[in-house]
């Protein structure tokens, strides 16, 4: 807990007076440069940081188990990157704040900010966990991740866990901007179309798992780049519980490859994807269920790549332009229960339909709700090598694959944001990217009773669509 700290409690403030360690208050503060209170903590110690900017690197290394770091106002203490940046120990990248070989070291109510000093990997990481590490990243404003000016080098990651050596965090509260690459967090607002990076904004990969809850995702596009961006990747992952998450405005919404076998996407909202909303792409045994996947210009959940054994189940899937729910290669799949309506508003080669199977065999769809979708409600290429069973549908084909007509309503669950969590409520599904202003406004206290939400244990990422 980041508030169980026993220690001492240590000030610091940039202001220049006199500086007695550990200090008493702002007008009494033990030290100029949080390093240096950082270098005097002991495990359990506190770390009040006044309001100002501090030009500096900040390290949390071994022996410092169990300390906080917190910002004296919610994001009044600035930790910019310094224009000469240290390489971090034991390797040449730069990070401002990083947590290395110590355990439940909690950062909260900070701005840390960029951008590097130079055009081209000046700066690597905002925050970055590492070396068997565990930190919690809290309620904390990261910003200009990236070089100046905004380069393709591949480097500028907001949060990254793990990367080296596996490490863990709880990733919460955060609102994060205007990033080079990566941006693990809350609220990831990408850099926008550019033709340099693709961006992904929550990363799970390389055998990591991880729980990605109450997460808005927005504006990981490449606009341009060789790969799309991704609101929420798993990349070879191991398990990922992914719920209540919210992805608008990206490439794809999101998307899981050749991950393990559990994972489950639930009670998500996709919406506005270049392409497609949710994919499962040579991934098994996953469960997509009690989602909203609508107005993407690809299909609202899409199955590739040999995806067998998945669970598509009462999702609402509406208004995509290239069909609803697409099984391109799978087996042994069960669609059910879905309502899928007005998709397929781009009919390009008559394959924009409600729930439709190119490839694959025994896969079992039954008990959905499909209504005026383009080109048919229901549609099977293979004809005759998987099971339709009791879906209420207007067109089929073949003739008679789906049976007979259903005007069940609109009874799928809400999606997305929680009701439990009130400052969600301050936000319309139209409120996708005027988020930051009001996010300001909300009451760190209460956002820390999350805790806990978003845990990564990471190994190294490996190369993934959108790096």
């Amino acid at each position: 807990n980041w508030s169980g700290s026993s220690g001492t409690t240590r000030w610091v403030n940039d202001d220049g007076m006199l500086f007695i360690p550990p200090g008493n208050g702002c007008n009494n503060p033990g030290y100029q440069h949080i390093q240096d209170a950082v270098k005097d903590a002991n495990p359990g110690d506190r770390i009040n940081v006044c309001p100002g900017t501090y030009a500096e690197q900040v390290t949390v290394g071994m022996g410092k188990d169990n300390i906080t770091l917190k910002s004296v106002g919610l994001w009044k203490a600035v930790i910019k990157a310094p224009t000469l940046m240290m390489f971090d120990a034991g390797d040449t990248r730069y990070s401002i704040v990083r947590v290395s070989y110590s355990n439940n070291v909690t950062i909260v109510g900070f701005t840390i900010s960029g951008p590097g000093p130079g055009p081209c990997n000046s700066l690597h990481y905002g925050v970055r966990v590492d070396n068997g590490a565990s930190a919690n990243i809290l309620g904390n404003h990261i910003i200009h991740i990236r070089d100046e000016p905004f380069g393709g080098c591949g480097n500028g990651l907001a949060v990254v866990v793990g990367r080296l050596v596996a490490a863990s965090a709880q990733i919460l509260g955060n609102v994060i901007e205007d990033y080079q690459k990566n941006g693990p967090t809350l609220r990831v607002i990408g850099h926008g179309p550019n033709s340099l990076e693709s961006q992904n904004g929550i990363q799970v990969s390389d055998g990591a798992t991880g729980t990605v809850r109450h997460n808005f995702v927005s504006q990981n596009i490449s606009g341009g780049g060789l790969f799309g961006g991704i609101g929420v990747l798993f990349f070879s992952a191991g398990q990922v519980v992914s719920e209540h998450n919210t992805a608008t405005a990206n490439d794809y919404g999101v998307y899981s490859n050749q991950t393990a076998g559990g994972t489950s996407v639930t009670e998500s909202r996709v919406r506005g994807s270049t392409f497609d909303g949710i994919v499962i792409d040579g991934s098994n045994y996953h469960q997509v269920s009690h989602n909203a996947s609508d107005h993407n210009s690809g299909p609202g959940v899409s199955l590739y790549d040999e995806a067998d054994n998945n669970s598509i189940v009462r999702n609402q899937v509406q208004n995509n332009d290239f069909g609803g729910i697409l099984l391109d290669l799978g087996s042994s799949n069960t669609v059910s229960t879905n309502h899928v309506k007005s998709n397929g508003h781009d009919p390009i080669d008559d394959i924009t339909d409600g729930i439709r199977i190119n490839t694959g065999s025994g896969n079992t769809v039954t008990g959905n709700h499909l209504k005026n979708n383009i080109t048919h409600d229901c549609h099977d290429e293979t004809l005759t090598l998987n099971t339709w069973s009791d879906n209420g549908v207007g067109t089929s084909y073949p003739a008679g694959l789906c049976g007979y007509d259903d005007d069940d309503g609109e009874d799928v669950n809400t999606f997305g944001w929680d009701a439990s969590y009130p400052w969600y409520l301050s936000f319309s599904d139209a409120a996708d990217l005027d988020f930051v202003t009001g996010y300001s406004q909300f009451d760190l206290s209460s956002l820390l009773q999350l805790l806990p939400s978003i845990r990564i244990s990471a190994t190294r990422p490996r190369p993934s669509p959108g790096q």
